[in-house]
């Protein structure tokens, strides 16, 4: 006796998969989004839910505590913690570059249809940016937004994509 595995009686090409992406630097969620060809009910399931590193405090990354250094020739006893002023900024841009490979690795695993992107103004052009122009190119709808803390049904809906 053969079983089926497979349980809602659909094939692969009865559906049409789209990707949404909702990110900003301290969390990444990626969700696909099923809909059967010639219907308009939607199907929600999370792919991803990644918290980044980008948003702790410095000290938690760092295996040697910060020294204290003499900034020079400034008042007695002024003491500096020997991080680099540039340093936040490189962390910024490093998170945004990983992003970016993150979403199109996401992209070229997937396939989508479509892709729904929604990324806060401080890193959505950056991101954007980072991307290769095939997966720019398959974006449907940019949001330039923090949507990262929104439910699944809060996205749909500002996303306009029925449920």
């Amino acid at each position: 006796m053969k079983f089926n595995k497979r349980t809602d009686k659909t094939t692969p090409g009865d559906l049409k998969t789209n990707l949404l992406i909702v990110t900003d630097l301290g969390h990444f969620k990626a969700y696909r989004l099923q809909q059967r060809r010639g219907s308009r009910q939607q199907r929600l399931q999370t792919i991803e839910d990644v918290r980044t590193e980008v948003t702790e405090h410095l000290s938690e990354n760092l295996t040697v505590q910060p020294g204290r250094f003499r900034k020079g020739a400034s008042a007695a006893g002024a003491m500096s913690d020997g991080q680099e002023h540039n340093l936040g900024l490189e962390r910024r841009h490093r998170a945004v570059k990983a992003l970016g490979k993150r979403i199109e690795d996401l992209v070229s695993r997937e396939k989508p249809t479509r892709l729904f992107f929604a990324a806060g103004p401080q890193i959505n052009e950056p991101l954007l940016a980072e991307l290769d122009v095939k997966t720019r190119g398959q974006i449907s709808r940019n949001i330039n937004a923090n949507l990262s803390k929104l439910t699944a049904n809060e996205l749909l809906q500002r996303f306009d994509l029925k449920m």
